[in-house]
């Protein structure tokens, strides 16, 4: 893991991913800084990391997009597979190295309460509490786009899908909003996401069989549940939906509460998407 650790690190330095990454990333907070802060007199830090997380979604798709992608384009994934590595170490020293990138920003950013309180008084708990919630969500936006990148040999392909991807993160709380209560589009939201279930499974095992059995007994019971109770959905697809709501844990951090549930939340998700990452891995070493 080590070896690919710093194989990674070496190669994000020597291509113009890292080095746009924290250009990107210093620039927008110092615009930002400056306008909220030496220009505005907001004294509150967090309104910066509140206004700022939007940026991730341009950002971690660039930093992101040659993180597999580029070793399949190259050939290059056949080495990895020869060396004595799991698809554990390799896929956990990519995710490593593009999280030390990420920590680079997120360090120099933890220079600018200091600098704020020469000018006035900063509440220092919330503003390290929202710069800690930041860096959470870009660890889990960089594992969900470090999976991306392994399921395509174009970056370029990798960095728009990671964008979509983490588009409709940002976006789905609107999304949700959009939805009625009622049990019948509860209904018809869960058969779409069996469906996406399906064409995943179809993807990951390249079996039609076992995607069109598991999502015919999801399916079935979806029925079986609307013909017992059909009160039992109303509501259900805004509680199934606020599992996505990736971009709004942040808010709590945010108001200054260092939320165990958020910090739980983004760890899951970086262990689901590095996990789905090793499965995927582990497929294309045995084809």
């Amino acid at each position: 893991m080590i070896a690919v650790y710093k194989r990674e690190l070496r190669s994000a330095f020597t291509t113009i991913s890292a080095p746009l990454f924290i250009a990107l990333l210093l620039m927008v907070v110092g615009i930002y800084g400056s306008a909220l802060h030496f220009k505005g007199g907001l004294p509150e830090f967090e309104y910066l990391i509140s206004n700022i997380a939007f940026v991730l979604l341009i950002v971690i798709p660039i930093l992101t997009m040659r993180g597999l992608s580029e070793e399949r384009r190259a050939r290059t994934d056949q080495l990895l597979y020869s060396l004595p590595l799991r698809s554990t170490d390799i896929v956990l020293g990519k995710f490593l190295a593009l999280l030390t990138v990420f920590t680079i920003p997120v360090l120099l950013m933890c220079l600018w309460p200091p600098l704020m309180s020469l000018y006035g008084e900063v509440v220092m708990p919330t503003a390290y509490t929202a710069i800690t919630g930041f860096y959470l969500l870009g660890a889990a936006l960089i594992a969900i786009g470090l999976f991306l990148s392994s399921l395509t040999e174009n970056p370029l392909v990798s960095a728009v899908l990671s964008f979509g991807v983490m588009l409709l993160g940002f976006l789905m709380p609107g999304i949700a909003s959009l939805l009625s209560n009622a049990s019948s589009t509860a209904f018809t939201t869960f058969t779409v996401l069996i469906v996406l279930l399906m064409c995943v499974l179809r993807a990951f095992t390249g079996s039609n069989w076992l995607a069109i059995t598991i999502g015919a007994i999801l399916e079935l019971s979806l029925t079986a549940v609307c013909l017992l109770d059909y009160t039992l959905l109303e509501g259900s697809a805004h509680t199934f939906l606020s599992a996505f709501y990736i971009f709004e844990r942040l808010n709590n951090f945010i108001y200054g509460l260092f939320d165990l549930t958020g910090v739980v939340y983004y760890l899951s998700v970086i262990f689901l998407f590095l996990f789905l990452c090793v499965q995927n891995l582990d497929k294309r070493r045995w084809q």
